[in-house]
């Protein structure tokens, strides 16, 4: 057996911009190119999800702290953060679009409407274009409510021998009302006039193509945390972290949890 060693390039841009399924309000066609979506807990800040550090890293420390000393309106208090169970899959997006001419964003229609122009640039004319399957990878992601729906979807159809019939083996419909906060998506499968799903082979993208599910979510020191919970922005803490020693290859330790209560104390001086 050869001695392998995973050599990295870092002269060259190893970044893959993640592309989100797009939510557009109206009925959307997909296949699930996975059997699992992973749970990534985690907090928003403002613009952003990022991974929580378990029990004792900062925010937690201080979400039992304001819920401590506010526990009728701890809720309101601005540095409140309930953790998230965020759940990522990789999907064949093959809802029916269009490609703005000038700045190539995907254009989907808004409850069976497209619009005329590009949502996106305001500048191509989309109106005369016809409408395609998108056919490209897209990450669905969701909290509970919209994800424990799969496993029910999938236990409603089984085969000759009484098993369930893989989610990935047909198509799903989903429809989608509302937007932001306000939005309920409701996934079924698509089935034939027996009511049973429309079974048959895709050609699936390749794994270069699928996304990394475990990465998409950013993940950020404890010392990190606290600089966003001062109100620090993610951009500025990533630009701060560039500027360290990259050639170091020392993991950076996780804080002591007394270090950790200190230093929230600190916050609220």
């Amino acid at each position: 057996m050869s001695f392998k060693v995973d050599i990295r390039d870092y002269s060259q841009n190893q970044y893959k911009k993640t592309k989100f399924f797009d939510w557009t309000p109206g009925q959307h066609r997909f296949r699930f190119l996975q059997d699992e979506a992973p749970l990534i807990q985690s907090y928003w800040f403002g613009h952003g999800f990022i991974q929580a550090n378990g029990f004792d890293d900062p925010q937690a420390t201080l979400n039992r702290r304001i819920k401590l000393e506010h526990p009728d309106d701890f809720r309101n208090n601005k540095n409140w953060r309930p953790i998230q169970d965020r759940y990522y899959v990789n999907i064949l997006d093959m809802t029916p679009s269009k490609t703005c001419p000038e700045c190539e964003n995907e254009v989907k229609a808004v409850n069976g409407t497209f619009p005329a122009l590009c949502p996106a640039c305001n500048k191509g004319v989309v109106s005369n274009l016809d409408a395609k399957p998108l056919n490209q990878v897209r990450v669905l992601t969701g909290g509970k409510t919209l994800f424990e729906q799969i496993p029910t979807v999938e236990s409603q159809y089984v085969d000759e021998e009484g098993e369930a019939i893989p989610i990935n083996t047909y198509d799903c419909v989903m429809h989608v009302v509302g937007v932001g906060s306000q939005r309920t998506a409701v996934i079924l499968a698509d089935v034939n006039e027996n009511q049973k799903p429309k079974v048959y082979e895709i050609e699936v993208p390749p794994e270069e193509e699928l996304f990394d599910l475990y990465t998409i979510v950013p993940k950020v020191t404890d010392d990190e945390m606290e600089q966003l919970i001062k109100g620090v922005s993610l951009r500025d803490v990533f630009v701060a972290r560039n500027k360290t020693d990259e050639d170091s290859d020392e993991e950076t330790p996780r804080a002591d949890p007394v270090e950790v209560q200190k230093r929230v104390d600190e916050l609220f001086a």
